[in-house]
Order: C-alpha cells, then sequence, then structure tokens
C-alpha cells in the first residue's frame, strides 16, 4: 500500500496476495472542483478501520473513511465512507453487498 507521501500506514490493512498497486490519497494538489482550480488543494485524513481488505488498483481520495471487516474490490475508486462489515466495487465504490457476521473477524482457532 502507497500513501501520498509514500509512507506505509500505521497499522497494517490487509491487501491482495500479489504487489498490486494501491493509493490512498490524504490531499489533492488541486481542487476537486473545475471552477475552483485557482485555489490549492484539501488535505483530510483517511482512515481505514482493522479487518479491511484492499484490492489492487485502488484509489482511496481524501477526507474516506473505511469501515472495519471491509472488502474493497480491485480498481474501485473510494470518494464516500464506508460502511463496515460490506463488500464495495466501481467507480465511484459502492455497496455490492452486505458480509454475514459469521464471515467477518477472526475466526483462527475455531
Amino acid at each position: 500500500m502507497v500513501t501520498r507521501r509514500g509512507q506505509p500506514p500505521d497499522h497494517h490493512p490487509t491487501r491482495g496476495g500479489h504487489p498490486h498497486r494501491c493509493e490512498v490519497f490524504d490531499h489533492l494538489p488541486y481542487s476537486e472542483s473545475p471552477v475552483d482550480r485557482r485555489h490549492p488543494g484539501r488535505a483530510r485524513p483517511v482512515v481505514i478501520e482493522d479487518n479491511v481488505w484492499i484490492g489492487g488498483q485502488v484509489s482511496v481520495l481524501p477526507g474516506v473513511r473505511i469501515g472495519r471487516d471491509t472488502v474493497v474490490g480491485i480498481h474501485a475508486v473510494v470518494f464516500d465512507d464506508i460502511p463496515s462489515g460490506v463488500i464495495v466495487g466501481g467507480n465511484p465504490a459502492r455497496v455490492l453487498r452486505r458480509l454475514d457476521s459469521d464471515a467477518s473477524g477472526d475466526n483462527r482457532g475455531e
């Protein structure tokens, strides 16, 4: 996982087994609005909660919170907050389905 400054995140979200790029932007150097391009960009933190799987070629934009026990599908572009316990995909990312409570969490040793 690569953040804007090339720093790894403080905790370790899970990603796919192959080295595919995932970009998490905490700052855009320009405004999202074409009318506002004359003004400096906005910096907003990105929060990725525990037990989140992020597929390859995913982009997460500034100010987004991804809830725990969530899967973000390959090539998704995350513009808005994602709730906990769901699978999301697409551009823009949208909820494709909810995960069963049995499917989330750590079931090792059971």
